[in-house]
């Protein structure tokens, strides 16, 4: 469960010996936990409501091996700045502080509707960049917040999305527009329950 920043605590409601064998995907879990937007304590949490979006059901960007994009000098700069900042936010903010760093800039600019058209080169560089300059295995993450600050620049605010699975307990981050999804696919966000949107 979550808490909106600036708010109570949500509970959590799995066993903590069950957050403690974590594998390494559930360090979102435990940085949640240690920051204090997510709580095992009923008497300082309230109750977490799941976030009212559609269903993912497509990929921004279709995926196909013989499509390169346009990628230019500016391109790679801007994936690498965005790169740079997402690592910075990371390294010394807690993620509470990252979170509402996030939220107060999209709630500043609240008449922006995310125009996939418009965003699709930012995107497709995005995709075809990552793979060159940082793993997306077990970084969720900072995946997504590249990308969040990325699109940002360009004044386009997709959702920002935060997951929990239960069976065992994975912890999951992805970029959402609508019913596409910016940077995983459907099938595999679909595994997970949103607990967090921003």
């Amino acid at each position: 469960m979550t808490r909106p920043p600036e708010t109570a605590p949500a509970v959590f409601k799995e066993p903590r010996r069950e957050i403690e064998s974590a594998p390494p995907a559930k360090a979102l879990l435990r940085k949640m936990l240690s920051t204090g937007m997510l709580t095992t304590d009923p008497a300082i949490g309230k109750e977490a409501r799941q976030p009212v979006l559609p269903r993912p059901q497509f990929t921004a960007i279709e995926a196909d091996l013989e499509y390169r994009p346009q990628v230019t000098i500016r391109n790679v700069s801007q994936v690498l700045i965005a790169a740079a900042q997402a690592k910075a936010l990371l390294k010394w903010r807690p993620i509470e502080a990252v979170v509402a760093r996030v939220k107060r800039r999209k709630e500043r600019c609240a008449g922006n509707e995310f125009d996939l058209d418009a965003a699709r080169p930012l995107v497709e560089s995005f995709l075809y960049l990552r793979p060159l300059f940082f793993t997306t295995k077990d970084e969720c993450l900072f995946d997504s917040l590249v990308l969040v600050e990325l699109l940002a620049r360009d004044h386009q605010f997709p959702v920002w999305l935060f997951g929990v699975s239960t069976n065992p307990f994975r912890a999951h981050s992805w970029v959402q527009a609508g019913d596409r999804v910016l940077n995983d696919l459907p099938e595999r966000v679909c595994r997970f329950t949103p607990i967090l949107a921003v």
